[in-house]
């Protein structure tokens, strides 16, 4: 038996076309994702910023005496630079130091604890609204 010389194999121009449209969407859907997971990533990256300014700021507070530890707002919230250039002018910082009871509920009498809280503000460039990264830590008096 001979083959007649009409009888092609391969892709014909329709099937080919098909297989590049659906290899396209693939890949626009994929590069779609990029800007998002920057932004992501950039967000963590604020987050872990913050927290080390937040930790930095109670490590300095540490350094005072129970009885040096002055209670009320330390800082009240104010950008941590002026210069726009700098990486801080995004951050804005609070300090507060309260005296708690044993509970850890504010108490306007002494029982030998007190509370430092510190909030670190940003930008997020995800939802572009104020984010805040709050750490507290315990001063005793024992």
């Amino acid at each position: 038996m001979l083959k007649s010389p009409n009888n092609h194999t391969g892709f014909t121009l329709i099937e080919s076309t098909i297989s590049v449209f659906i290899l396209l969407v693939g890949l626009v859907a994929v590069i779609a994702f990029f800007p998002l997971g920057m932004q992501i990533v950039g967000d963590s990256h604020n987050v872990t910023f913050a927290s080390n300014l937040a930790q930095s700021k109670i490590e300095e507070l540490k350094q005072n005496t129970y009885d040096t530890l002055v209670t009320g707002t330390i800082e009240a919230k104010h950008r941590l630079s002026a210069d726009t250039s700098d990486t801080l002018y995004d951050y804005q910082r609070q300090t507060t130091v309260e005296t708690v009871d044993t509970n850890l509920n504010v108490s306007a009498t002494d029982a030998g604890l007190k509370k430092i809280t510190v909030v670190v503000y940003w930008l997020s460039p995800i939802t572009n609204t104020e984010q805040s990264y709050t750490m507290s830590s315990l001063i005793a008096d024992y």
